[in-house]
């Protein structure tokens, strides 16, 4: 059978369906667990959780400017909210044709005996294989020997999908056959941690019963995760630590293993293992894919790369430079509730239950360098390969694009204009030099219309638009930031440290380093100290950017979006050390400049460059 995470496969799995846009996030005020708050720059900035950006406090744009107008170049932040970064979860692609030893399948848990005068062990009690563990009426279990510490574990089958169980001691997971497990329940209102031997597995959020406005909490399962040695090693009888699935196994792999691998200790090995990140398939029934523990994340039809499963604390070493620790890889991530949980992603910087599982993803700069059902976002403060799709611009049919629509060519357009900035591929309509800007837009320069959206709500902009601040109060949708090369038009490619679709380099200076001019930085964008505002002192290099539907980013490695909703514009911050943190990752700031790290109450470990 396959790792517990890999059976709960509609849960592993799933990506989110960009197609379709993403229902608004809960309320996540509770939380506190995403980067948060650029407050004005009348102020220092603070993590104050879900809160709007302070328009009043932007400056005005001269929309009198010539239509060639570098709109790449990201407003000042001032009010911008550090919305939580980041992903979905893996479960459309099928990470491994083997299946080792793991969590016991519902088929396999007996019905339970004749309990009259027999001893039973309580669910999520330490058990041996000969322990009779408790079964609520009409359901099935037994004793798991996948964690650490093997426990008595249920199914749940009776129950509605992602629901409480075990008085609201567990969550009921659904297994994708039709078939559900009752697990211990990891964060929510109590942070509850996971014990020795498993991690948890974020799934959502929960809300406060009876709150109003109502108040969520990050949710999830307890899943298998153990060493081979020290406090999360494998304490049944005969069983052994699968490094690659960090779970406890049989010895001797009884499952067997497929063809071109042999079973060593309780891990399939290939003959000649391939090294992580390396390219693989999953496309032939029974033969191994090549990577260690035979576990590849890939399409049925279409290759992907070896991998290694990891969790929040040790996630660095275990995925090494090649990768990152993706913790968002267990949530379906689509919004809907079910159970009443609501299933959307957790972002950069979030740890749920204290010790959050995931699952190492390659590292990358454009999606070109990813799977097919895979794209480029930053998450953790690194780019990686993460799973879905990338929504294209679309353009309407020819000659009937209205001012303000996303255009790629003059033909689109009722007035055969097409606004393109250099190197883009998705533009907008103009309007014919005697008309007026249409209701729903305002006017910019010469003819230019933009279409007015709400930076505060997810994906109101078509393709690679970003609703970004054209006023000092009214936000609309503009061509200036991109995501990957798809966005760029031909013999240009997105550069992943500006966000700009590029032929030429731009600065040197990384994100957060001192300047005096847009050029002087690798995000051709430098805020710059105002004479009436002592902030930003000496400057600060940064690059536009926009939050992807997964609540990853497209900054640079060792940056993070300020932006406040999927496809809204912001600004890149350097991220850090926080002070006191036992960890070393991104280093300090400015600190001799008045610069201060601002932690993450999701990850008080790290936080961001902030002007004091």
């Amino acid at each position: 059978m396959k790792r517990l995470i890999l059976a709960l496969a509609p849960l592993l799995l799933v990506a989110c369906d960009p197609t379709g846009g993403l229902p608004p996030r809960p309320d996540l005020s509770s939380n506190n667990q995403h980067p948060q708050d650029l407050s004005s720059e009348n102020e220092s900035p603070d993590l104050l959780p879900s809160t709007s950006p302070d328009l009043n406090a932007q400056p005005d744009v001269d929309l009198a400017v010539a239509p060639s107008v570098d709109l790449a170049s990201p407003n000042d932040l001032t009010g911008a909210d550090l919305t939580g970064v980041p992903l979905v979860d893996l479960a459309t692609h099928d990470q491994t044709t083997t299946t080792p030893s793991d969590l016991l399948a519902p088929n396999d848990l007996k019905p339970p005996l004749d309990l009259a005068g027999v001893p039973t062990t309580a669910w999520n009690a330490a058990c041996t294989s000969g322990s009779v563990c408790a079964t609520p009426t009409g359901e099935s279990g037994g004793c798991e020997t996948a964690f650490g510490q093997p426990v008595c574990v249920h199914t749940c089958d009776l129950q509605d999908d992602y629901s409480l169980c075990e008085g609201g001691s567990g969550l009921c997971l659904p297994l994708g056959d039709g078939s559900k497990l009752c697990l211990p329940k990891c964060g929510d209102a109590t942070n509850t941690t996971c014990v020795a031997g498993s991690s948890c597995a974020f799934l959502g959020y929960r809300q406060v019963a009876g709150s109003n406005p109502a108040v969520f909490n990050r949710v999830g399962a307890c899943l298998p995760d153990c060493t081979p040695t020290g406090a999360d090693a494998c304490k049944g009888a005969n069983t052994t630590c699968n490094v690659v699935q960090r779970s406890c196994a049989q010895n001797g792999c009884p499952g067997g293993c497929p063809t071109n691998s042999t079973c060593v200790g309780a891990t399939c090995t290939p003959s000649a293992p391939k090294n992580l990140y390396d390219t693989c398939s999953t496309n032939a029934t029974n033969v191994a894919t090549g990577c260690l523990g035979d576990t590849c994340f890939a399409g049925t039809s279409t290759p992907g790369f070896c991998s290694l499963f990891c969790n929040s604390e040790t996630g660095d070493a275990t995925c090494g430079a090649g990768g990152v620790c993706w913790t968002d890889n267990n949530t379906p991530g689509d919004g809907t509730a079910s159970g009443g949980t609501t299933l959307f992603p957790s972002g950069s910087f979030s740890i749920t239950g204290g010790r959050t599982s995931g699952a190492c993803v390659k590292a990358c700069d454009d999606s070109s360098q990813c799977p097919a059902g895979f794209f480029c976002g930053e998450f953790n403060g690194k780019r990686g390969c993460l799973v879905g799709t990338l929504t294209r611009g679309v353009s309407p049919p020819a000659g009937t694009g209205l001012p303000g629509v996303l255009c790629r060519a003059n033909a689109d357009c009722a007035s055969a204009a097409c606004l393109l900035l250099p190197g883009f591929a998705d533009g907008i309509c103009q309007k014919a030099t005697a008309a007026s800007c249409p209701a729903g837009t305002i006017a910019g320069a010469g003819n230019v219309c933009f279409q007015l959206c709400d930076a505060t709500m997810d994906s109101v902009c078509a393709g690679s638009l970003t609703c970004a601040l054209v006023t000092a109060t009214q936000t609309a949708c503009v061509p200036n930031t991109c995501r990957d090369s798809a966005d760029c038009s031909t013999g240009f490619t997105c550069d992943s440290k500006s966000g700009e679709c590029r032929n030429t380099p731009a600065g040197a200076k990384a994100v957060g380093t001192a300047c005096t001019a847009d050029t002087d930085c690798s995000g051709d964008y430098c805020i710059v100290q105002r004479p009436t505002v002592p902030l930003f002192s000496s400057g600060y290099c940064s690059a536009s950017c926009t939050i992807l539907p997964d609540l990853s980013d497209t900054c640079p490695s060792g940056a993070i979006c300020s932006a406040t909703a999927i496809g809204a514009n912001g600004s890149c911050f350097r991220l850090c050390d926080a002070p006191g943190a036992v960890i070393s990752k991104f280093g300090a700031c400015r600190t001799a400049e008045s610069y201060v790290c601002k932690p993450f109450t999701g990850d008080p470990r790290f936080g961001f460059c902030a002007s004091n």
